[in-house]
């Protein structure tokens, strides 16, 4: 399991994308932020605390 913090001037999804790589096929928990739009939902997981 890995945990990584990037410290960035935006959230746009560039940066997501930067991050994880624009063809992302696992899972990815997120706080519904629009910028992870890009990622297919059935491979989308809510973060529990942001409900």
């Amino acid at each position: 399991m890995v945990t990584v913090f990037k410290i960035a001037f935006s959230r746009g999804d560039n940066v997501a994308k930067e991050m994880l790589g624009e063809d992302w096929r696992g899972l990815l928990g997120s706080d519904r932020w629009s910028g992870y739009l890009w990622v297919p939902a059935k491979l989308r997981q809510l973060c529990w605390s942001h409900l």
